[in-house]
């Protein structure tokens, strides 16, 4: 699917500062598009400023590099190699390093390790300074040694007292009852080393972000990320859907409704069984539930009946599960040890009216969101039920009806049958 870039994400890297003459920047960055993907193997113009004083103070340096991203979406340059930093006094003021992608600009930053890499380069060359101690500019020091600390802790004034062997939780106890959190770390290097929240928060990211390409997660339109599972030949989305736009950025429409009374000009039971009239709402309109969204057979393929390969609803790569499909994962599910059991070992162990005897052997994580019902428009089924639904139609009834899979308190199994077309159902894409 073709992409128009609006904008760009720059997650810098790393500025390597090259002390010796002339001065180079090295400078590190994965670019992104509008919608978050990485930007793989394009091309691309990237000009570098360097701003004196503030960010909008006087530009004194610009040079444009035409390069391309790599397979992994990053660009490398060599701020200098074009045009010469030599020009620059660092040590008079603020400097900022401006970047623009392709004409628009991206972001300003304060360049903080130039000047130390460029005094660092000055000091190298300090030497035979034959410093004495007599030097004028010594003349307020004290330089009576009489007086100073030996080095003994038994020669101190006012000796501080020494505890007693202290444990952590004595450490933690002292100036400190945040509920025994221990604050300010250091990032670990070691093993066994504790971590900060901002540390585990930026490798959860990043793991996400590497789960999302190698295909353990996936990220929909709206940005909702979801676990994937791999169970036997197949790789489902371990979460139900909850995207509230196809992929091409189209809105799905919403209907809030509750029809507690079932009324007449109820929204819900104006939809049709068709493959036009699509409508998405979560269970008791609470979007916060953990069932994801219940959606029309319309909402879910997008109107494509094909009932192979639909993607409807879900992100790129994945698309809606046929009936087959769905055979495909129960038949393995019950070779594996569940024989008439399947229901139990895909579903999550808590949640269900009978959640002490559900396993979730496969990280697959059924929850009892129930449906909505497609003559009343009522919610139903929850704590009881899960109805998902399949990209294929009913023999004989294609225009009114479609396939779906529910699992239940009533049977240990998976059950597949029919129901029209307006009905609620819950998604679960599998992997293209």
């Amino acid at each position: 699917m073709k992409r128009t870039i609006l904008t760009a994400i720059f997650a810098l890297l790393t500025f390597a500062i090259f002390a010796q003459s002339p001065l180079m920047i090295n400078y590190q960055a994965v670019l992104r598009d509008n919608l978050g993907n990485i930007m793989l193997n394009e091309n691309v113009s990237i000009d570098i400023k360097i701003i004196k004083g503030n960010i909008a103070g006087t530009e004194v340096f610009t040079e444009t590099h035409s390069t391309s991203t790599n397979d992994y979406g990053a660009v490398n340059l060599v701020i200098g190699s074009i045009e010469s930093l030599d020009g620059i006094n660092w040590n008079d003021d603020n400097y900022f390093v401006q970047i623009w992608l392709d004409g628009t600009e991206m972001g300003t930053s304060q360049l903080l390790s130039v000047p130390y890499a460029m005094h660092s380069k000055t000091a190298e060359n300090v030497e035979n300074l034959n410093i004495v101690g007599d030097e004028t500019a010594f003349d307020n020091w004290d330089k009576d040694a009489s007086d100073d600390f030996s080095g003994d802790y038994n020669d101190l004034i006012n000796q501080p007292t020494i505890p007693d062997a202290q444990n952590l939780s004595d450490v933690i106890a002292v100036n400190n009852s945040a509920n025994g959190q221990i604050k300010d770390l250091a990032d670990p290097t070691d093993a066994q080393d504790a971590a900060t929240k901002a540390y585990v928060d930026e490798l959860e990211e990043r793991i996400a972000q590497i789960e999302a390409l190698i295909g353990t997660s996936v990220v929909d339109y709206d940005g909702n990320l979801y676990r994937a599972v791999h169970i036997g030949t197949q790789v489902w989305m371990a979460e139900n859907l909850k995207v509230t736009h196809y992929s091409d950025g189209t809105l799905i429409p919403m209907v809030t409704d509750l029809n507690s009374n079932a009324s007449t000009d109820d929204e819900w039971l104006n939809l049709g069984d068709n493959n036009t009239d699509r409508g998405i709402c979560y269970f008791e309109d609470n979007p916060l539930n953990p069932y994801g969204a219940l959606y029309t057979y319309a909402a879910a393929t997008n109107g494509d009946d094909s009932e192979i390969n639909v993607q409807g609803a879900c992100p790129d790569g994945w698309h809606i599960p046929s009936t087959d499909e769905w055979n495909t994962l129960i038949d393995f599910v019950e070779n594996d040890g569940h024989a008439g059991s399947a229901g139990f070992a895909l579903s999550s162990a808590t949640g269900w009216d009978d959640e002490n005897t559900r396993t979730d052997n496969y990280g697959f994580g059924v929850l009892p969101g129930g449906s909505r019902n497609h003559d009343d428009g009522n919610f139903m089924g929850e704590g009881t039920s899960c109805f998902m639904i399949t990209a294929s139609l009913t023999i004989g009834m294609e225009d009114i009806a479609n396939g779906f899979v529910n699992f239940n308190t009533y049977s240990d199994g998976v059950s597949l049958s029919n129901y029209e077309k307006s009905r609620g159902y819950y998604i679960r894409c599998i992997r293209d």
